[in-house]
């Protein structure tokens, strides 16, 4: 399923996000989640690009997913 995601990351290419930006991405969304290795919880899922390039997103950084139609 193809997402519009609304996200907040810590980092964005590269560099520290300080001023708290949020970017929206265009991604593929399989279910694949990815967890905390020192809590073992889930943390965020994966999601992939038209460029197959892979994103990862926490949970706690997502203001809003929006289901795109193909």
């Amino acid at each position: 399923m193809k997402f519009l995601i609304d996200y907040t990351p810590a980092k964005h290419e590269g560099a520290d996000n300080h001023r708290d930006e949020s970017y929206l991405y265009e991604v593929n969304v399989s279910g694949s989640i990815f967890r905390n290795r020192e809590e073992k919880n889930p943390a965020g899922f994966n999601g992939v690009t038209d460029n197959n390039e892979i994103k990862r997103f926490r949970w706690d950084r997502v203001n809003e997913m929006v289901e795109v139609s193909v």
